[in-house]
C-alpha cells in the first residue's frame, strides 16, 4: 500500500492506494481522486460519496450507472484497485483492508502488469 497526500487539500487526510492484482497508469488514478476530492471539498459530487465519485471520474463517460458498471466491482472481479480517502495509521488501514479482501496485496510498481490496453481501449471507445 502506498500512502500520498493531495498538495491542494492537505485537511483531507492521506489517501492510501492498494492494488489487488484496469486502469492505465497510477497518475490516472491519482488524477480521478484529486478531482473526487475537489468536488466533494466544494460540494459538487455528482454521485453520493467521494469513493463512487473516484470510480466515475475513470470513465470516459458521463454516464454514473455506465461509469459504475464498467469501473465498479462484480462477484468475478480478481483485480481490484482500492482507494482510502482519509485517513493516517497506515497500518489500521491496510488491516482492514486484508480483512474485506481476500486476495494477495501486489505492489503498486507492478501497476502496469495489470493493464489490458486492448480492453481499456474499448471501455474507452478509441
Amino acid at each position: 500500500m502506498q500512502s500520498y497526500s493531495l498538495e491542494l487539500y492537505p485537511s483531507s487526510g492521506q489517501i492510501h492506494i492498494a492494488l489487488y492484482t484496469n486502469v492505465l497508469d497510477k497518475f490516472q488514478l491519482l488524477v480521478a481522486v484529486n478531482n473526487a476530492v475537489h468536488s466533494e471539498n466544494y460540494s459538487k459530487l455528482k454521485t453520493h460519496n467521494v469513493h463512487s465519485e473516484i470510480v466515475y471520474n475513470l470513465s470516459p463517460t458521463t454516464n454514473i450507472s455506465e461509469s459504475l458498471r464498467r469501473f465498479g466491482i462484480s462477484d468475478s472481479t480478481n483485480e481490484i484497485i482500492v482507494v482510502k480517502v482519509g485517513g493516517n495509521d497506515d497500518d489500521e488501514i491496510k488491516s482492514h483492508l486484508n480483512t474485506l479482501i481476500d486476495g494477495e496485496e501486489s505492489s503498486l510498481d507492478d501497476f502496469s502488469k495489470f493493464t489490458d490496453l486492448s480492453c481499456i481501449k474499448k471501455q474507452s471507445k478509441m
